[in-house]
């Protein structure tokens, strides 16, 4: 309780047995409510039998007495209250097609807000999941529409009326429960299961960048056990295909390495090398570099000739039709080889009789 509470109480107890008593020293206990204070009448050595009865029986009067007050003030609190303009549940389907028991009402700055029961569980599971990396990092939900925090009141209404559905209430908010709504105390208990939590959060909210190189570092870290295969530079323009294949392997090893507990991460590491094996079995080409071979014709013999590069051009834009129509007429080459071949025989033969005239001529 705060501090408006314990006055409260001490004003009440100081009207039932007046200021001068001197019972009234006891009462700074009362306002902690009613195990912890009739724990601290029952059980203190320093009261006598007949004060602790004179004791307890106050206790009650006061408790009794600061119920109807606190009731009185709910409802006046409910009925000065004005509902707020919001018609809708956070999916923006209408709250009328609810029935009663699957909506929650809830009252801030003097506003009545009407949320769906599940939205209501799903903000607190939210909010108490909530991490920061690998890091847990729970806090109380806030309201969407007055970005207002929650008080501990609202998660003990919303609690008790999911038992009520046939909601399954999550394992984080019966931790949180069993934590009497205490978020330090909350922290402690469960860190194990935030831990697991926080592990899912990073790979459903981190981006594609960020789980890439969490995939490299992944395969460097095992590499003896899938024969070191890695992925090349030619793939880093390609990071969505590669973190889409390997999201499933990349989530079993952040849990074997962020796991608080000792047999998941063995099981989860066998699972990844045994995912990964199986993998790059199926597909021995992932992730390295594919070298596809230029086709070696005519025309990239005189470009590589001239020094141009022959990746500039297509072969696709070149039609073998029109260089059959420029290639020479086989028939014709001969015709034309054998003309040649007759005048270089009659050059021949004119010139041996030319020059066996000269020969005559220039004989004694």
């Amino acid at each position: 309780m705060n501090t408006a509470n314990d006055n409260l109480f001490k004003i009440i107890g100081n009207h039932l047995v007046g200021e001068k008593d001197s019972l009234k020293m006891f009462f700074f206990n009362f306002y902690k409510g009613f195990p912890t204070t009739y724990d601290y009448i029952a059980n203190n050595k320093f009261i006598s039998d007949s004060k602790r009865v004179i004791l307890i029986n106050i206790f009650f009067q006061i408790r009794k007495i600061y119920d109807r007050l606190n009731s009185f003030a709910k409802y006046l609190k409910i009925k000065y209250t004005k509902d707020s303009s919001v018609t809708t549940d956070l999916c923006l389907n209408s709250l009328d097609n609810y029935p009663q028991h699957l909506k929650i009402n809830i009252i801030q700055k003097e506003r009545n807000y009407t949320f769906r029961l599940s939205d209501m569980m799903q903000l607190w599971y939210k909010s108490l999941t909530k991490s920061v990396t690998f890091s847990p990092f729970p806090e109380m939900p806030r309201n969407p529409y007055t970005n207002i925090k929650f008080k501990k009141s609202v998660f003990v209404n919303t609690y008790l009326k999911l038992k009520k559905t046939n909601f399954t209430v999550p394992i984080i908010l019966e931790y949180f429960w069993q934590s009497s709504m205490d978020i330090h105390k909350f922290e402690l208990d469960a860190y194990t299961i935030l831990k697991e939590y926080s592990i899912n959060n990073y790979i459903n909210d981190s981006c594609n960048e960020i789980l890439f190189y969490d995939v490299i570092n992944m395969l460097s870290s095992i590499g003896e056990y899938i024969n070191y295969r890695m992925i090349h530079n030619d793939l880093y323009d390609n990071k969505t295909l590669v973190v889409k294949n390997m999201k499933e392997y990349l989530t079993y090893f952040l849990f074997s390495q962020e796991s608080c507990n000792k047999f998941k991460k063995r099981m989860f590491k066998r699972m990844t090398i045994k995912g990964l094996q199986k993998f790059f079995h199926k597909n021995p080409t992932f992730g390295r570099r594919i070298v596809r071979p230029m086709r070696n014709n005519i025309i990239n013999t005189v470009n590589n000739e001239s020094g141009i590069d022959d990746s500039e051009f297509d072969d696709s834009e070149f039609d073998d039709s029109e260089i059959n129509d420029t290639q020479i007429d086989n028939n014709n080459l001969d015709n034309n080889i054998d003309i040649l071949n007759d005048i270089n025989n009659e050059n021949l033969s004119f010139s041996l009789e030319e020059t066996s005239e000269e020969d005559d001529l220039n004989d004694p």
